[in-house]
């Protein structure tokens, strides 16, 4: 995997993202609500695996094999990519944060439940799509799968991939231009003091 792939092939993965949602929305419309969950949730995934790889072009030396290597393994894991895609809202915390403090910890609380049931979330888009065997049962995706779900993962699938795209494909055009300066917006003090920013949220919240 080189930059040059990388950069052709982003605009076709967040394309293939937007692709993913409007089909799943057609299948909503539809009433194929099973459907469409999973179709919502790959958009997420698809929306993550362009997020992962405009990280890499930011912060690693790509010509690496073992670079390489990595990035393919973490393209494929689906696991890891609903987790990445949690990441491409917190660059509008901050934002709220300065509008809204409420809003904006509701926010955090929820992207951290969401990280830490990031498995169950994986399982769920298996049950929209595939009958389960659960505590001795055959069970089936219309059994599984309600409207209400559908239309949250709907919302959090399309704010993701209108975020991600302007951020991934900016990043893309003008690559080396923004690299250092990027380098230094999301630095790993940061990175630090968002770890304590979130701990102090749950802290606040906990037991509420």
């Amino acid at each position: 995997m080189t930059v040059e792939q990388i950069k052709i092939g982003i605009p076709k993965i967040v394309n293939n993202a937007e692709e993913l949602y409007q089909d799943a929305e057609i299948l909503l419309s539809n009433n194929r609500i099973e459907r469409a969950y999973a179709l919502f949730q790959l958009s997420i995934e698809e929306i993550a695996k362009a997020f992962i790889l405009t990280n890499a072009l930011i912060f690693d030396d790509i010509s690496s094999k073992e670079v390489s290597s990595k990035l393919e393994k973490m393209i494929l894991n689906h696991e890891y990519k609903s987790r990445k895609s949690i990441g491409i809202e917190s660059y509008v915390y901050e934002i709220l944060k300065n509008i809204d403090e409420k809003i904006y910890e509701k926010i955090v609380l929820d992207a951290i439940k969401e990280y830490s049931s990031i498995k169950q979330l994986n399982n769920k888009k298996n049950e929209s799509l595939y009958v389960s065997f659960i505590n001795h049962e055959f069970v089936s995706p219309n059994e599984k799968i309600e409207i209400e779900e559908v239309k949250k993962i709907k919302t959090k699938a399309g704010f993701r991939i209108q975020i991600g795209k302007g951020f991934i494909l900016g990043i893309v055009k003008n690559n080396e231009l923004i690299k250092e300066k990027m380098k230094e917006y999301l630095h790993e003090v940061q990175d630090t003091e968002r770890v304590n920013e979130y701990t102090r949220i749950i802290r606040k919240h906990k037991g509420s």
